[in-house]
């Protein structure tokens, strides 16, 4: 894929902080290149909330009925791109269309599992002995295989205050995603607790009040 098929505007920029993506270089759903396929995927698995110049409207989208061409091979190896949609139940997110390869094929980046990268010795998991991160077959970052309590002593380590880390970690998130009964220790809130030693290892876990480790 192409190093500028996404960017985010620098904050000298008067868009500061906006997402930016390369222009689509097919017309409606025929595919020219790889960069094409990635833009069209982020379309889909976004349901046309993130959308690049010249994509097609994912509104006018059927996903029963749309044919999707190719005009030359598409190899997405070591991309991270496994396919155009999301593997769901829901039914509006299944394509049920057709592709015409005009004799052309797709090659996807199957295989490749988060938290681990291939080599010459084969598939090498990125543990916390190395970098932490999940590489793709090229060695390029797929996300982090880190657990959270790492990433709570990581974050401490780099100068982020203790209680500003750990509700990062708990309260935060939970607000977030209106848990209004998890991520703090009051009465009336779900006993989910994990217990820490002062070198941030887990000693006890207990979900519910109930002790798992």
């Amino acid at each position: 894929l192409s190093s500028d098929l996404f960017s985010v505007c620098k904050p000298n920029e008067s868009s500061a902080g906006k997402l930016v993506m390369k222009a689509y270089a097919g017309t409606g759903y025929a595919i020219a290149n790889e960069d094409d396929f990635a833009l069209l995927s982020v379309l889909w698995q976004s349901h046309g909330i993130i959308k690049a110049e010249n994509t097609p409207d994912y509104a006018g989208l059927s996903l029963n009925t749309t044919t999707i061409s190719l005009s030359q091979d598409i190899d997405l190896t070591g991309s991270g791109i496994n396919g155009l949609t999301r593997d769901v139940k829901e039914t509006g997110s299944l394509f049920h269309g057709s592709f015409n390869g005009n004799n052309h094929s797709i090659t996807l980046a199957i295989g490749e599992a988060y938290g681990y990268f291939a080599n010459d010795s084969g598939n090498v998991a990125a543990t916390d002995g190395e970098d932490g991160c999940g590489r793709l077959a090229n060695g390029k970052l797929a996300g982090s295989s880190n657990s959270m309590i790492k990433m709570l002593a990581n974050a401490i380590a780099f100068g982020i205050d203790e209680v500003s880390a750990i509700n990062a970690c708990t309260k935060n998130p939970c607000e977030l995603l209106n848990e209004d009964h998890k991520g703090i220790i009051a009465k009336g809130y779900d006993a989910d607790l994990v217990v820490i030693d002062n070198d941030y290892n887990v000693k006890e876990t207990y979900v519910l009040g109930k002790s798992m480790l």
